[in-house]
């Protein structure tokens, strides 16, 4: 508990710093902690595939999986990101509880929201160091056919297995280290814990006992 408030502190000095003076840190703490890893218009339409969303939708059945998945991990290894892969889909309420609660753009996931779940010596490394936890972030449509096969390939489906939504896929695109989170939404209390776990399964951070402990719920 005293590490807690201790935590919480620093981060009301850091938000009154930040506020006064432009800093590496509080910019870095305050800064978004996901980017898109790519645009999915890149990706050509499918050929007699019609998608028929009352909005531009956030899982793409008629853009190839496979493609998709490619381009990010390209582009996350040209950043120097690791990559959260989502299988999902548009109606899927899981998928919407995450988006609401992760990527709504007028109150964005940022780095503050995870630094306090990391181990002590990884948040030593973040605080002491001009490292970015950016993440990239890619959404691959799990009900259709080539968001399958590209489950199935990275080795996340077996034959005539239920791709459950959503599933997140972490991924390490410097050493290709893959995790797949616990097959339940936000198995901690906070998305920020299981954000920590996932970079430390993949080999981003260093593991060790978080500064505030990572509350599991249910």
């Amino acid at each position: 508990m005293r590490g807690f408030f201790t935590f919480i502190i620093f981060l009301v000095y850091a938000q009154i710093a930040h506020a006064q003076a432009q800093n590496p840190l509080t910019d870095r703490l305050v800064s978004p902690l996901f980017e898109p890893a790519l645009a999915y218009s890149d990706i050509s339409m499918q050929e007699d595939c019609t998608e028929r969303p009352l909005r531009p939708p956030k899982y793409h059945a008629c853009r190839d999986s496979g493609q998709i998945y490619a381009n990010a991990l390209t582009n996350a290894t040209a950043k120097g990101q690791p990559l959260m892969v989502i299988f999902g889909f548009d109606s899927c309420p899981g998928c919407k509880a995450m988006h609401k609660q992760v990527f709504d753009p007028k109150h964005p996931t940022t780095h503050a929201d995870i630094v306090k779940y990391l181990s002590k010596p990884a948040l030593n490394a973040y605080i002491l160091s001009e490292q970015s936890l950016k993440i990239s972030v890619v959404r691959i449509h799990a009900k259709s056919e080539h968001g399958r096969a590209l489950a199935k390939s990275l080795g996340i489906l077996k034959d005539g297995g239920r791709l459950r939504s959503p599933l997140l896929l972490y991924v390490n695109s410097q050493t290709g280290q893959h995790y797949v989170a616990p097959p339940t939404l936000a198995p901690y209390c906070d998305w920020g814990a299981d954000f920590a776990a996932g970079l430390e399964e993949i080999g981003v951070v260093q593991t060790g006992q978080p500064y505030v402990a990572r509350k599991r719920c249910g």
